[in-house]
């Protein structure tokens, strides 16, 4: 790992820009990227590359609000979290990350073994060159080469929206827990919500262990703030389950048989349904003590069609 010293901010030599004169010509003398400006030298379309109001820029990155990114304590792992388009090794390989230290020491990360898998909201950063695992007190900061983007600065607010195609836009099965849940009952959730932000379909893998449970149901629920405590139900046409017999006052399904099963939950929402809760109860009762029924996995994906 390389410390960084010496950090400066260095502006770009003057003879790099160039300004457009009123005739619309090129200013003599200039070299380098033509810039258009107004009288008071604001730059009013960037003439780079990329989407149909310029653009050009292929950087992301946390500082510039893309994501978010936090050091996983005692691991070689960092969380990217709210990137706008599909994470994969080479988007960070190709980029660069810093660790910087509870005493302001600036350490590049080692980005030369990049392995990327699925987590809730984004993906987690395997970087297994990197000399020792983050502590605590470390904070991340990445650059990340992803698609370019479509929009001029001006109109960052856009840039929340996957810019790839839409029909691309896919994210790998993500595990919505991480070992069996037992029922209990009444409705509980299961997992973590579902960031279902730009994204307008997706599909739940459950796998049911019936043991002693009987009339096992499910909800689904939207929440409009991550945390919020307000949870409403989706309409119940908006998803499906096999096999079960809808509660359209309560908004849930109810399996139709008490045995040992693998579903598949398929739901459609609007691309600005923003948080998704699955939710299981068993009303009649959840077996006994040493045989409840319970939830071996369930395992979710997201997509737009």
């Amino acid at each position: 790992m390389t410390k960084l010293t010496n950090l400066t901010k260095r502006d770009a030599p003057l003879n790099d820009l160039g300004y457009l004169t009123a005739n619309g010509a090129k200013a003599l003398g200039v070299v380098g990227e033509v810039i258009l400006v107004d009288e008071n030298g604001n730059i009013v379309v960037s003439l780079g590359g990329g989407g149909a109001a310029g653009g050009g820029s292929n950087s992301y990155s946390d500082l510039g609000g893309d994501f978010t990114t936090t050091a996983n304590t005692g691991t070689k792992t960092f969380d990217v979290i709210g990137a706008p388009f599909v994470v994969e090794a080479g988007n960070v390989a190709m980029g660069s990350a810093i660790k910087i230290s509870s005493t302001g020491g600036v350490f590049d990360i080692e980005l030369t073994a990049v392995t990327i898998t699925g987590t809730t909201g984004g993906y987690v950063v395997t970087v297994a060159d990197e000399d020792a695992n983050f502590a605590t007190t470390d904070t991340i900061h990445a650059n990340i080469i992803g698609p370019e983007r479509a929009y001029d600065i001006p109109l960052d607010g856009t840039k929340t929206l996957p810019q790839i195609t839409p029909q691309g836009h896919y994210i790998d099965p993500v595990d919505l827990i991480s070992a069996a849940q037992d029922l209990t009952g009444p409705f509980t959730d299961v997992g973590g919500e579902i960031d279902a932000r730009s994204y307008n379909c997706g599909n739940l893998f459950v796998n049911v262990d019936i043991n002693g449970a009987t009339d096992v149901a499910f909800k689904l629920l939207v929440k409009h703030e991550s945390g919020g405590s307000e949870e409403y139900p989706i309409d119940p046409n908006m998803w499906s389950l096999r096999d079960s017999t809808t509660t359209s006052t309560g908004g849930y399904k109810t399996l139709d048989s008490d045995v040992d099963d693998l579903y598949v939950i398929p739901f459609e929402v609007d691309n600005d349904t923003p948080y998704l809760q699955l939710q299981v109860g068993a009303p009649v009762t959840a077996g006994t003590a040493g045989n409840l029924g319970q939830l071996d996995t369930v395992v979710y994906t997201l997509g737009y069609k």
